[in-house]
């Protein structure tokens, strides 16, 4: 059976991005992004993604533990993930820009833009339609983001460009394509096969759980709302929180002491190494 998830599933910026739906990676990578910020939760050796030594997850606890009672709620865990996950579009942004910024004039012009997609997204040079159409799109999402008007995108403008807040018209924007390329059928949603492009490959049990977690109607198939959900790629840090709880609450109280994150660790490294 093929797990689709890494090749498929996640926006296009965001699969660059940590795999953020592993309880442990995602701790790893929220470690990662508070050393960056100048708040080390533990040795500043961590790695995005990395699953966490003891020490270092008791430390994190301290850290997401906003209130200092000792115990970590689900709110406090979301607030540090939300917090973590901007210093990390922060980074991602600056990175991109050096990576992309062919004239070094401090923004990204949407030639710049296209040429990177047609690169990561390997459209054929010679296949003039499928470049007329990848151009269209990102043109569509690059005036959306363009709040200024000057036809260029500067740092805070590519925040919203690559990575879309819910309710962001880019976000509207790629979930529509994303509907559009891949609704065989066009009954205006996606199956389980059309949402993981299975071609008629046998799903991995995890790609058919992944599918319901974001079904939220239960229906079986995929809207544009939830589609647009998907696109945001918060889900993932959030999944990833609620199986953490699951694991690790041991006396249902809706908190997770430091004593229960630790004896959770083996059960989670387990789970993030079979998924």
């Amino acid at each position: 059976q093929a797990c689709f998830r890494a090749a498929v599933a996640l926006p296009t910026r965001a699969r660059s991005m940590p795999i953020l739906w592993r309880p442990l990676a995602l701790l790893g990578a929220l470690a990662a992004f508070a050393v960056r910020a100048g708040g080390a939760p533990a040795p500043d050796d961590i790695e995005d993604g990395d699953a966490l030594s003891s020490e270092q997850l008791r430390a994190l606890h301290g850290k997401i533990d906003a209130d200092a009672d000792g115990k970590m709620s689900m709110s406090e865990a979301l607030v540090f993930s939300d917090d973590m996950h901007r210093l990390s579009v922060g980074h991602e942004v600056v990175e991109m820009l050096t990576q992309m910024d062919g004239d070094q004039d401090g923004r990204l012009s949407l030639d710049e833009i296209v040429a990177d997609a047609m690169q990561a997204e390997e459209v054929a040079g010679d296949d003039e339609a499928a470049q007329a159409e990848k151009r269209e799109l990102e043109q569509r999402k690059f005036e959306a983001a363009d709040e200024n008007a000057d036809r260029l995108l500067d740092e805070t403008e590519m925040r919203s460009f690559f990575f879309p807040e819910e309710g962001h018209e880019v976000a509207d924007i790629s979930a529509r394509d994303t509907l559009r390329r891949r609704d065989a059928d066009r009954d205006g949603a996606l199956s389980p096969d059309e949402f993981w492009q299975a071609r008629g490959e046998a799903l991995h049990d995890a790609d058919i759980a992944e599918f319901r977690s974001f079904d939220v109607d239960g229906d079986g198939a995929l809207s544009l709302e939830e589609l647009k959900r998907w696109e945001t790629g918060r889900y993932h840090s959030v999944d990833a929180m609620r199986k953490l709880f699951e694991v690790a609450d041991k006396d249902r109280d809706a908190h997770v002491t430091a004593d229960e994150l630790d004896a959770a660790r083996a059960v989670l490294l387990e789970s993030d190494e079979h998924s």
